[in-house]
Order: structure tokens, then C-alpha cells, then sequence
């Protein structure tokens, strides 16, 4: 279901004003891949040495096959060349601009025949995209020796070549000149070895680029993957390409880990199952909080923010690539290693080597006598970020008094602030089973997401209690309610999740809610920096979840995962 316009242009002005303070200096990698960058990785320019009336070549790049006729070629040292305009699915013969000399020196090329690409170039104004190309001396058998040249442009009709995918250009450019895959590729003077694009069973960072940009899901791509024969570039310029023409999280880590395990088979090493186990370990701390980033030798690692918040995942290393993966959002980050310092994607340094990690704190115990002063020291903790605090006073409420589902709802949302997501779900349903109802600071993203309140959840009854207003907006029975988990398609993004809301559909109107953490200070009430964004992808499947067993009938037959 798409946000209303108002909802969309709020989402990309908040984006905006988000990164532009601190990603001045990333404007230019954040920019879309142009088109002639896409056509560029897909088809591969042949490296010569002029010679004065040949030209030697080093490397025959992407070799292709002349489809249809028409095309004039004329020697190489000629100074005009006689252009063929392809328009309509038809050839036109070269135009009055064509020397007469040129003309007279010139030979069609024949269908079938084979030929070098030496120039790309795309005219986005005048709707033109231009090969010029060299004959394949090599290829053609008794061709004459001298090389010759000749170039096709692709006239696009008004307004076509702005809209059209790269895939569309491909499939017109194909239809004159093909790529060649038989494998019979070597230049004359020279072995290069064979481009890898040149191999249909080889999945390479271009072809993974083509296969985002043609809108495969990221199933597709991981399947393709799993299935093919790859040769990844996973530097971290590499991957910042990738990202920056819309690659997945997911489709950048499964090739991160790819590259990882096929390093390790070409080196005779034997290939794991698992996260990469490597050198990197210990503790490494922010230099912009107080936040620290632990690495484990199994390949695991672990965040420790302000107060108790805490993350984990799993993290790779390709050269000086480092790569995090989030489990519980399926999101990743992009680092670079330069000797005890890690660099974000801008270069920016952002978290410095320290050492090992130290010890645990002690687990806390709660000072309160009754039920009541137990929930209320609970609650002071969890609103100053005090998990562990927090849990201790829910915990002893609930021993004083275990008929009362609000301390386990309480310990629910000390688990969520501490990052063990699976506990916070078993007490949530612990306290919707004892009759409690569960309650969470949300924005309401009506026109906008200015609406904040609380969002309240028990067996009987989902509401919205405007803050503003103190009165319920929306109350329905959880089994009239229908729901969804999403995320905003915002202007801007890259392809990258900001936030994650739950959406409930009820009497024909729609309620988009965005899950407000109390440890975390969000940006227009929806943008979150981690844990927020986690915790939020967390509140909204378990809203999801728990709605969908309520309306079925099946709550309590199995635990509700976040």
C-alpha cells in the first residue's frame, strides 16, 4: 500500500535535513550510477596501441557480433567515419556528413562479422547513445590486415532514453550489435586472459548491478548466486558502487561472505559454513559516544551503547573491507580497516582500537518492598535507559505479585531495551495472557508523523491514544484489523531501510504507526539511528505477528518471534 503525497514529501525533507549535515563530504558517491556507467560495466572498452594505419590490441574487452547490415566501416587511419543511425528497428545508410574519400575506402560490415568496442558515449539531451567499433581482424578469418573502424548510434524517439531501464538500452543495442559468447575471443598480438563478463556462468559485480537494476528481488539475486560460479570485487570502493546503484544489504553481504569463502578455496584453505573467524578482536570504542563495538574470534561481534542498549551480529573481513550484519533487520555496514582504526564509507574514522572488553557488570538487584514501588522503580529505570535496572525492578514485582501481567509487560520492554529481543517477545505474551495491555510510545504517520501517543495492545482491543488530543483515534478488535510490516520508500535513500512501522487496516482507513524507543533520540519522531531502527523492525513484527495468531485463534499455541 503506498503513503499518501504528503507522507512522502515529509519522509524526503526529514532524509534530506537527516544526512546532509554529516555526509557533506559523501555527496558524490551517493549519486545514482549514471547510464553511461552502467553500459561501461556491461560492456567492456578493447585497449589499443595506435600504430599509425592499424592498431594493436592489448585487450579485446567486449567483443561484438554485427546483427544486422548497413554498417559502413572505413581504414583506421581514415579522419571521418561514416555513421549508420539506427532508429525505428531499422539501419539508416550513413548520412551527407560521410566524406566522399571515406565513402570510396569503405566496405560494409557483413552480418555475423565480429568487432572491437572502442568508444561509448550517451547524449541524454539530444536522445543518443553512440558505439564506435573496430573490426576484429582476428576473428573474421581473411579479413584485411589493416584494422578498420566504424560507429552506429542509437537514436531514441523524445523522452524514451530518459525513462528507459538499462535493460531496455541493452535489448536495443543487441539488436544491432550482440555480445559474443562463444569464446573465441583472443586479440591478434596478444593472450590477455578472457574478460570476465565474457563468461554466461560467471556472476560478477556488473552483472549483479544489471540484475538490481532490472527490480530482481533480492531472492532472485541470492539464488542466482548461490547457484553460480562468482568472481566479486568486495573492495570497499567496489561495494560503495554497488550500493550506490541499489543493492541490497543482504545481496552485499551473501557477496561479501561468497568472496571470502572462494579466497579461501583458491589459497587451498578449507571452506567454512559459518562467519569468517579472522584476526580481528577485542574492543574497539566510538569517538563519537560513548559506545563500544566488541569483536570475538568466532566471528561474531556485540555493541554496547549509553545506558544498556545492546546489538549483535555477525561481521566478515575481505582485505581491509569490514563488513556488519544485523541478523534481526537483515540490514548491513560497510567499513574500511586501516590498522587500529575503522572508517566509514565517507572515510570518516569512527571507532578506535582499545583493547580487550572488560568484565560484565554485576546483575542488578531492586531495593523496593512492594509491588507498586517495584513497578515505579522499573519504570524510572527504563525512562533513564537503565535496563538491566529496570528488569531487576519488573522482576521482583512480578515474584510479590505474579497474577499482574504489567510486570511482565514491563520486563518485555527491558529485554527490547537491552537488545534480547526473543525474551522481550515470550514476556509480552506472558503479559497479554495474564490480561495485561501492552503499551508503546509510537508516532501515528497520518499526513505526516508530527501525531504522537500511545499504542495499546491487549486479547479484547488494538488502540491509538492521541497525546495531544488524550482520547482514542482508533480502537478496533484485533480480529476486524488486518496488518502489515513495512518500510517508507523515501527520496534519496539509496535503497537503504530508516525506519520500519506496522500498518493495521480496519474499517476500510489505514493507521501507519513507527515505534518511538525510549533509549534512542529519533528524528521527526521516525528515524531512529541503531538500536532504534532494530527496535523497531522488532515492535512491529511482534505487532504483526500477535495480531494475525489473535484474529486466528492460535495465540499461546506457539511464542511470538519479534
Amino acid at each position: 500500500m503506498k503513503p499518501m503525497n504528503r507522507e512522502r514529501v515529509q519522509i524526503a525533507a526529514s532524509l534530506v535535513a537527516l544526512f546532509l549535515p554529516s555526509c557533506a563530504g559523501a555527496a558524490q558517491t551517493a549519486q545514482t550510477v549514471s547510464l553511461a556507467e552502467q553500459l561501461r560495466a556491461q560492456y567492456k572498452l578493447a585497449k589499443t596501441d595506435p600504430q599509425g594505419n592499424s592498431a594493436k590490441i592489448l585487450q579485446p574487452g567486449t567483443v561484438l557480433v554485427i546483427q544486422k547490415g548497413g554498417i559502413l566501416t572505413v581504414p583506421f587511419a581514415s579522419t571521418a567515419v561514416c555513421s549508420a543511425r539506427y532508429q525505428g528497428g531499422k539501419v539508416d545508410s550513413p548520412d551527407a556528413l560521410c566524406p566522399e574519400a571515406s565513402r570510396t575506402n569503405s566496405r560494409p560490415f557483413k552480418v555475423g562479422e565480429k568487432v572491437y568496442l572502442a568508444q561509448i558515449d550517451v547524449d541524454l539531451k539530444k536522445e543518443k547513445i553512440s558505439f564506435r567499433i573496430l573490426a576484429c581482424d582476428s576473428c573474421n578469418g581473411p579479413n584485411p590486415v589493416t584494422t578498420s573502424k566504424s560507429e552506429v548510434v542509437f537514436q531514441f524517439a523524445p523522452g524514451d532514453l530518459e525513462k528507459a531501464s538499462v535493460l531496455d538500452v541493452e535489448d536495443t543495442i543487441g539488436e544491432v550489435l550482440a555480445i559474443d559468447s562463444s569464446g573465441a575471443l583472443q586479440a591478434p598480438q596478444s593472450t590477455p586472459p578472457q574478460s570476465e563478463d565474457l563468461d554466461p556462468n560467471t556472476l560478477t559485480n556488473d552483472k549483479v548491478i544489471r540484475m538490481a537494476s532490472a527490480k530482481l528481488g533480492d531472492a532472485v539475486i541470492l539464488g542466482k548466486i548461490k547457484t553460480s560460479q562468482c568472481s566479486f570485487d568486495t573492495s570497499t570502493d567496489a561495494l560503495i558502487k554497488l550500493k550506490n546503484a541499489g543493492v541490497s544489504d543482504a545481496v552485499l553481504q551473501t557477496m561479501i561472505e561468497t568472496g571470502a569463502q572462494s579466497n579461501r578455496s583458491d589459497s587451498g584453505e578449507a571452506p567454512l559454513d559459518s562467519a569468517q573467524p579472522t584476526t580481528l578482536s577485542g574492543l574497539y570504542v566510538s569517538l563519537f559516544s560513548q559506545a563500544q563495538l566488541q569483536f570475538n574470534r568466532d566471528g561474531s561481534f556485540s555493541q554496547h551503547g549509553p545506558g544498556s542498549w545492546e546489538n549483535s551480529g555477525h561481521f566478515t573481513v575481505n582485505g581491509d573491507t569490514l563488513s556488519l550484519m544485523y541478523p534481526s533487520t537483515g540490514r548491513s555496514s560497510i567499513f574500511s580497516i586501516r590498522g587500529d582504526t575503522i572508517y566509514n564509507e565517507s572515510g570518516k574514522a569512527v571507532w578506535a582500537r582499545q583493547g580487550d572488553l572488560p568484565a560484565p557488570a554485576p546483575a542488578a538487584e531492586a531495593n523496593c518492598a512492594s509491588y507498586d514501588a517495584c513497578m515505579k522503580e522499573g519504570g524510572v529505570s527504563l525512562d533513564l535507559s537503565k535496563g538491566n535496572e529496570a528488569l531487576a525492578g519488573f522482576q521482583k514485582a512480578s515474584h510479590l505479585d505474579p497474577s499482574k501481567g504489567e510486570a511482565w509487560a514491563g520486563m518485555g520492554d527491558a529485554y527490547l531495551q537491552m537488545g534480547h529481543y526473543d525474551d522481550a517477545a515470550r514476556m509480552w505474551d506472558k503479559a497479554l495472557e495474564l490480561g495485561a495491555t501492552l503499551t508503546s510510545h509510537v508516532c501515528h504517520a497520518g499526513m505526516a508523523c508530527g501525531d504522537t501517543g500511545d499504542f495499546l495492545l491487549s486479547m479484547k482491543e488494538v488502540s491509538f491514544v492521541n497525546k495531544k488530543k488524550g482520547e482514542k483515534e482508533f480502537a478496533a478488535a484485533p480480529s476486524a484489523v488486518i496488518s502489515e510490516v513495512g518500510f517508507p520508500r523515501v527520496w534519496g535513500g539509496n535503497g537503504q531501510i530508516v525506519a520500519y512501522y506496522v500498518q493495521l487496516r480496519s474499517s476500510g482507513k489505514n493507521y501507519r504507526f513507527y515505534y518511538g524507543p525510549k533509549s534512542v533520540q529519533c528524528r521527526d519522531n521516525l528515524f531512529c539511528p541503531e538500536p532504534g531502527l532494530t527496535q523497531q523492525k522488532v515492535f512491529a513484527d511482534y505487532v504483526h505477528s500477535t495480531l494475525d495468531k489473535l484474529r486466528n485463534g492460535s495465540f499461546g499455541s506457539t511464542p511470538s518471534k519479534p
